[in-house]
């Protein structure tokens, strides 16, 4: 659903707004938002995951084992969390792709410069993006994302 949403709104956008400045206006700005907000995401998360373990690591003292409920708690909110970051991952991706198309249009119909050099840097963050998603298919091995 997420997906269809920041689809139409790039579609949208290009196509109301009679200006030069459409394909790079909400594209660029919503993938930096975007990206920000998965950085953020993963800081606060990943900040909340070891505040879980050290609590649940607190119970285990002295024990063979810790807090079942703690426990239990910790690999719900890990789960919850490897969730989001691939909705992340691929709301990041396919609004690179759209980014990537709208520079491509920007420069056929205006010929800017400015379209030649942003088409280059989201072709280069495509191939990456599109890269991490494939091996992560491969091998979902956690690591970065997880």
């Amino acid at each position: 659903m997420i997906y269809l949403v920041l689809l139409t709104i790039n579609i949208l956008f290009v196509y109301f707004i009679k200006s030069d400045k459409k394909y790079w206006l909400l594209s660029i700005p919503l993938w930096t938002l975007i990206f920000s907000g998965f950085i953020l995401w993963r800081t606060n998360s990943d900040r909340h995951i070891k505040a879980l373990e050290a609590e649940y690591w607190k119970t285990a003292e002295n024990k063979e084992y810790g807090d079942f409920n703690k426990r239990d708690n910790l690999e719900q909110t890990e789960k919850r969390a490897q969730q989001l970051n691939m909705t992340f991952i691929y709301c990041i991706g396919l609004q690179t792709l759209i980014t990537f198309v709208c520079q491509i249009a920007g420069q056929m119909r205006t010929r800017q410069k400015m379209y030649l050099w942003t088409k280059l840097i989201f072709g280069i963050l495509f191939a990456v993006v599109f890269l991490l998603i494939a091996m992560m298919g491969i091998v979902p091995s956690g690591g970065m994302i997880g």
